[in-house]
């Protein structure tokens, strides 16, 4: 896959599911859609992009039917107090983390 080809999926994948990011029409993932991917996690990022916090959580607190926006004004960052987040799924979810030194 070409790189312009994965940013413009990843893109449309972090604002709702979409098979084909060329549709107009877009579906927002709720939780359940997530976990039959297998996927049980999720990345919160920060609304305020000067700021770039984030922090990876398990999305098994969340109900089948609760899309991942749904949830997204609920946040409120630590590190620079706004109110409102990016809730991605994260698909590396069962690895462990890379220590930074």
């Amino acid at each position: 896959m070409q790189l312009r080809g994965l940013m413009q999926w990843r893109k449309s994948f972090g604002k709702g599911l979409s098979l084909n990011a060329r549709h107009e029409q877009t579906h927002q993932i709720t939780f359940g859609e997530l976990r039959e991917q297998g996927c049980r996690g999720v990345l919160v990022y920060c609304a305020d992009y000067r700021c770039s916090h984030s922090v990876a959580m398990s999305a098994d607190a969340w109900p089948d039917d609760l899309r991942l926006s749904d949830i997204e004004d609920q946040f409120t960052c630590t590190a620079c107090g706004k109110r409102g987040a990016d809730v991605r799924p994260d698909f590396n979810w069962n690895k462990q983390p890379v220590r930074q030194h």
